[in-house]
């Protein structure tokens, strides 16, 4: 009879590096362990209410054993933020902005870009800047998140301008470069985020694009004969 194998113990598990930064965030409750490993040291505010995850997580702690102790704040306008002020008070540490900011910045825009936040995207849109908002705008009318109706709110309040021609060129040129699904046509804009952002407006309003039950734009019939493409089956 063979002899049955030994198993070799599991490895002790690895002691986490003294950090007394971490040790003081855990103790004061702005954070747990278990949270700061798993979000990769992000702090979340625990009175807010917004939607952005900018405000939600204003600050990220870089710990000892990544290269810390180090308080990275998402954007200077929220230095004075009094969730940033108290961390930066229990730790001693002074917050340093995030090299990663830009990002941030686009996601305030597309979390707050649908018809219950918009207006809350123009009261903190300083946070962020008219690049993004553009961006954030066309992907909540592109996903039927905002209405065309709303993002006009917003992006006069950001002075956005609005171009002539009703983007009627670029629906039908090169800037929207149309592929086949089974279903549909998914339009597949191109170019700078503001042409993008009233290609989807103007497209919506005037007829050439709509959206599925998804919530997906697609190409009307009106713009798949104006292209010339094969009919849908």
């Amino acid at each position: 009879m063979a002899r049955k194998r030994a198993e070799s113990p599991s490895p002790p598990p690895t002691p986490r590096q003294s950090d007394i930064f971490a040790d003081i965030l855990i103790r004061n409750r702005i954070v747990t362990e278990f949270t700061l490993e798993l979000n990769w040291g992000a702090l979340r505010d625990p009175d807010c209410k917004s939607k952005s995850r900018l405000l939600q997580w204003p600050l990220t702690y870089i710990g000892v054993a990544r290269g810390g102790p180090l308080l990275k704040l998402a954007s200077h306008q929220l230095a004075e933020h009094p969730f940033v002020l108290k961390v930066a008070e229990l730790t001693g540490l002074g917050p340093v902005l995030d090299e990663d900011d830009n990002h941030r910045q686009y996601h305030h825009a597309v979390d707050l870009s649908t018809d219950d936040d918009w207006r809350e995207l123009l009261e903190t849109r300083h946070l962020t800047t008219p690049e993004h908002i553009a961006g954030g705008v066309g992907f909540g009318v592109s996903y039927g998140y905002l209405s065309t109706v709303n993002a006009r709110h917003v992006l006069k309040a950001a002075q956005i301008p609005e171009p002539d021609g009703r983007s009627e060129q670029l629906l039908l040129g090169t800037s929207m470069s149309p592929s086949k699904s089974e279903r549909r046509y998914i339009p597949n804009f191109s170019g700078h985020s503001f042409d993008r952002l009233w290609m989807a407006i103007h497209g919506l309003e005037n007829g050439w694009l709509c959206h599925d039950q998804g919530g997906h734009l697609k190409l009307t019939t009106k713009t798949i004969q104006a292209r010339g493409l094969p009919a849908l089956a």
